[in-house]
């Protein structure tokens, strides 16, 4: 391994441009796998200003997976209720969320600038990590050797190369534009004026619920923060100028309606226009697009950094398996799995945006009907429903909707935290590793005595699971003679070369 005066590194196995959440859990992944990673951000200090505001309980896993789950919950406010109310201030629906099945609070709000500054500081802790701030990036080019990546500097023009490149530079990303990768425009474009401040005292604003008011006069959406932190959506009607609709008196009258605005300080008030587009591609050679840069999502569901850390967390495990001496094409199939996801839930999120922004009563009325019968927006607080794997790196027999691995463990703790780094076989029995034997393609045996986990094998009607490292099941296996077969096929798509070619029973890497 090459390395500079400086004792820095001058060849990494991954580069990740941008370092907004997306990017700091990608690299955060990355160097606890043990991987050598270059970050590459453009600005020169943490962004001070809150955009994301809520991730759900299968991403707080992912912070438990880097160490950081307690010190992140310390941070958010937990969301026990979502409730929305229809054109005649009503009560359509009030959904609750207890604990998930990842082991975490269902929901949970957050404050950006305090996340990301979280995030970078333990990337500064990680000796396998360079941080650049500052780094403009110019040019990247792949090839089937490597990926060589040119930024500016303080002036001077520099250079590295990598195995593969991450890019999570936000919407606007310079790398896929670089790329000539196109959207795919799912057809939502409206403006919404955002506001985040402070609340004093007194307020009387709700502390742990979310409030959408479908008022055809103006759609309004109401989310607590952690702390004194408050955000107001409130969606422009025809003819308001987006460059007005910050002003203070403006926003004043606005808030006036929730609370006393004396009670409020404002920290930001921006017009942002809420987008669906996907990126056509999401590889391009030894490049990938995460988070953002990949797709863009209407904020009604509270999914956008959710699928950038997923995007993360896909990739990450992928080039950990790479890097110990897996099949690379187990990189191609990064988008078939989650571009499925994505678009399930940008969907989702696309139709009950085009419903709360229904400005004519009479529609109004009629979508709060159907709202009341259905109750179809109380699953926006059901996580689970982001969960399955159902495409990419899975057994064809896999059935459709499964969730990732329980982890709460009968006598308290999380099962995450006792497995091996890697795919692991899980079966019944006592607590603890059960087999570890070494060797190319060797998995992990681990048993557990978990109810939960006795009860999610038996609803496949299987002695075992095996999981990958994300803790997504590969497949299931109703006994030794079907888990043999199925180990079988993972070893042939990830070291063919040690299999001889035989890929039996797997199908293609990608299905």
């Amino acid at each position: 391994m090459a390395t500079r005066d400086d004792g820095r590194f001058d060849v990494f196995d991954v580069v990740v441009v941008g370092c907004g959440p997306v990017g700091a859990v990608a690299a955060n992944l990355l160097a606890h796998a043990g991987l050598r990673v270059l970050v590459l951000e453009r600005g020169l200090e943490p962004m001070d200003i809150p955009r994301a505001i809520h991730f759900d309980a299968s991403i707080m896993r992912v912070f438990q997976s880097i160490g950081m789950a307690e010190e992140i919950e310390e941070q958010c406010r937990l969301i026990e209720r979502m409730d929305t109310y229809g054109a005649d201030g009503q009560l359509l629906s009030s959904s609750s969320a207890g604990r998930d099945v990842d082991g975490w609070g269902a929901h949970y709000n957050f404050y950006q600038p305090a996340l990301e500054v979280a995030l970078t500081r333990r990337l500064e802790t990680r000796s396998s990590v360079e941080f650049r701030r500052g780094a403009n990036v110019v040019g990247v080019e792949s090839d089937v050797h490597d990926v060589s990546v040119t930024w500016q500097e303080e002036g001077e023009t520099r250079s590295a190369r990598a195995e593969y490149v991450i890019a999570t530079d936000g919407a606007s990303s310079s790398v896929r534009k670089s790329l000539g990768i196109v959207l795919d425009d799912l057809g939502f474009d409206e403006p919404w004026l955002v506001v985040d401040a402070l609340v004093a005292d007194g307020h009387g604003l709700p502390e742990s619920a979310s409030q959408m008011f479908c008022d055809p006069t103006r759609p309004t959406t109401l989310v607590p923060g952690p702390g004194a932190h408050r955000r107001w959506e409130f969606m422009l009607l025809d003819g308001e100028e987006p460059d007005r609709m910050p002003d203070p008196e403006i926003v004043s009258a606005l808030i006036g309606a929730h609370v006393d605005p004396a009670l409020v300080t404002v920290i930001r008030a921006s017009v942002y226009r809420f987008h669906a587009l996907i990126a056509k591609r999401w590889q391009h050679g030894r490049v990938f697009l995460a988070g953002d840069a990949a797709h863009q999502t209407p904020p009604f569901l509270g999914q956008g950094m959710c699928h950038g850390i997923r995007d993360a967390r896909a990739l990450a495990w992928r080039m950990r398996e790479v890097a110990t001496g897996a099949d690379p094409a187990l990189l191609d199939t990064y988008q078939a799995e989650r571009e499925p996801q994505v678009r399930s839930i940008v969907a989702r999120a696309v139709q009950k945006g085009r419903e709360i922004c229904i400005l004519d009563p009479a529609r109004a009325r009629e979508r709060d009907r159907a709202v009341s019968e259905r109750s179809a927006w109380g699953s926006s607080l059901d996580s689970t429903l982001t969960l399955s794997i159902d495409h990419g790196f899975v057994h064809p027999s896999l059935p459709a909707g499964t969730s990732a691995l329980p982890q709460v463990l009968d006598e308290g703790g999380l099962l995450d935290d006792a497995l091996p780094a890697g795919f692991v076989i899980i079966g019944e029995g006592s607590e603890g590793v059960v087999d570890a034997s070494g060797g190319p393609g060797a998995i992990p045996r681990y048993a557990t005595s978990s109810s939960s986990v006795r009860s999610w094998l038996r609803q496949q009607n299987a002695a075992y699971a095996i999981v990958r490292p994300d803790r997504h099941p590969y497949a299931f296996a109703a006994d030794d003679s079907d888990l043999e077969h199925k180990l079988t096929a993972l070893r042939g798509l990830l070291f063919p070369a040690c299999a001889a070619g035989a890929h039996p029973g797997g199908g293609p890497l990608s299905h």
